[in-house]
């Protein structure tokens, strides 16, 4: 099996930032050392820690991980469903055409999100509760959650409208820290996190 790039990155930015952490120690033990030892500890932690940060944020960005099914929303003739991968479906409303799902995230200023969450399934008037991953976390970040619209909060909210074919599976897909929905059939998909 190759080693990734990223994997490569990631040992020299953990190899840098254990030497430094190593030398750090060093100059700020206890032991009798010299004033010129201690500056030439804290010298070298400081000239191994500062390429270590940009090799491991580069590694975090060179290979994106493999989508993972998370869930699925779907309708019937008579209602609606959610079903995470932890478990079998929940009842989320009478029938709907569409359905809206409430998403969490978390931005830097300037930048996309670093870390998204689905909240909540709302269909027909009917909300229910995301008790898949991160849920419990969407709802609780949610609490201070701003508006799509506010420009200058670091988590927001959104609503994002999904279409309900009847009786086909819309998927609840992961990548990374992003969320997306895909309506494609699940052989074109990857493999869940768990099984379904």
């Amino acid at each position: 099996r190759r080693l990734s790039a990223a994997v490569l990155l990631a040992a020299a930015a953990s190899l840098l930032a254990s030497g430094a952490i190593f030398a750090l120690l060093g100059a700020s033990s206890p032991v009798r050392r010299g004033v010129l030892w201690r500056v030439l500890l804290l010298q070298l932690g400081g000239m191994l820690l500062l390429p270590a940060l940009p090799l491991a944020l580069i590694a975090s960005a060179v290979d994106s991980p493999l989508p993972q099914i998370v869930g699925a929303v779907w309708g019937t003739p008579t209602a609606v469903y959610v079903e995470s991968s932890r478990g079998g479906g929940v009842r989320a409303g009478p029938f709907a055409e569409r359905a809206e799902a409430r998403i969490v995230e978390v931005r830097l200023p300037g930048g996309g999100p670093i870390w998204q969450g689905l909240a909540e399934v709302r269909a027909a008037g009917a909300s229910t509760k995301w008790r898949g991953e991160r849920g419990f976390s969407a709802r609780l970040i949610g609490s201070v959650a701003a508006p799509e619209a506010s420009a200058s909060s670091f988590v927001r909210e959104r609503w994002q409208i999904l279409e309900l074919p009847v009786n086909r599976k819309v998927w609840i897909v992961r990548r990374g820290e992003r969320l997306s929905f895909d309506a494609r059939a699940a052989g074109d998909l990857p493999a869940p996190s768990r099984p379904l």
